[in-house]
């Protein structure tokens, strides 16, 4: 939901920092980095009086001058990437399509565990909260084929189950994908 006083409001807080091109907001006076990162990995800015907002969403306000309908979306995963070609206002279960590789992961493919009962590696796929199972299969290169053929059935994200790109070290690649983008 929309809040237009809530959107002025923060536009107007904003005069003392400003967006770089890394995503990164800095103070207009010393160029030192606005705000904190919190343990989740988001980047929370104060404004005005006792008001934070996390950074991602600050991003996309002041590039459109509004808030998101939906969620905003890191697309490769790094919560601390704020750079406009790396964000994307989506719904929550379009969000839910394009999540990082869980840190307990174990055969190396979202979605494809090795089920110790029968010797044999399980595939499944959770779509709008419901687990679906997708087969049992002798090999891990038939379960990953068969999570990657339902990713796409489902309209998942290319990025879905990668572990994160690291904001430290652009690839060429992303930074030219950066400025195609923001030149349109």
């Amino acid at each position: 939901m929309k809040n237009k006083d809530y959107d002025e409001y923060v536009l107007s807080n904003i005069e003392n920092i400003k967006n770089k091109e890394d995503g990164n907001f800095r103070h207009t006076k010393n160029n030192e980095l606005a705000g904190y990162r919190h343990p989740q990995g988001y980047i929370y800015i104060s404004i005005g009086c006792n008001k934070r907002i996390t950074a991602h969403r600050l991003a996309w306000l002041y590039e459109y001058g509004e808030l998101p309908n939906g969620v905003i979306d890191h697309i490769n995963h790094d919560r601390a990437d704020n750079r406009i070609c790396n964000l994307r206002d989506v719904t929550n279960l379009e969000n839910h399509k394009n999540r990082k590789m869980h840190s307990k992961n174990t055969s190396g493919a979202t979605g494809v565990h090795f089920n110790n009962k029968n010797k044999k590696y399980r595939a499944y796929i959770c779509v709008k909260g419901k687990r679906k199972h997708l087969g049992m299969f002798e090999n891990l290169e038939d379960a990953v084929k068969a999570r990657e053929k339902a990713q796409k059935e489902f309209n998942f994200h290319k990025n879905s189950g990668r572990w994160y790109m690291s904001t430290e070290r652009y690839t060429q690649k992303e930074i030219l994908f950066c400025k195609e983008y923001i030149k349109d």
